[in-house]
């Protein structure tokens, strides 16, 4: 061990014997070891943080543009239903009644399909 001189005029404190010891060195490798065990920590938890923050916005991104979608296609299809439907009427030259007669029939099975018989 080293020898310290505690005489009156020298003061020693344990920064100091640390260093005349060869403690001081022992101490500031653990705690740089322990800074990049730190560093290291976080910024893996940086990553894997992102990562979970991005898969949940994807999902619900995803959820919310389905539902949007549907809402927006059953309006389309409620909003242009009745025209499209009298365009078609229009083309084939069926009217209201002929149409209900030929759907009627085809729900008691009167008509078969093209091919069948």
């Amino acid at each position: 061990m080293a020898d310290i001189n505690l005489d009156s005029t020298q003061y020693v404190d344990s920064v100091h014997y640390a260093a005349e010891i060869g403690r001081l060195d022992f101490i500031s490798a653990l705690l740089a070891i322990i800074a990049i065990g730190l560093a290291l920590a976080a910024i893996y938890s940086f990553v894997h943080f992102r990562n979970v923050a991005g898969s949940q916005a994807r999902e619900t991104a995803e959820r919310i543009a389905h539902e949007v979608a549907e809402k927006q296609a059953n309006e389309y299809i409620q909003r242009e239903l009745p025209k499209i439907l009298a365009s078609y009427s229009a083309i084939l030259g069926v009217d209201d009644e002929t149409a209900n007669a030929i759907a009627s029939e085809q729900e008691n099975g009167d008509i078969t399909p093209e091919g069948e018989s």
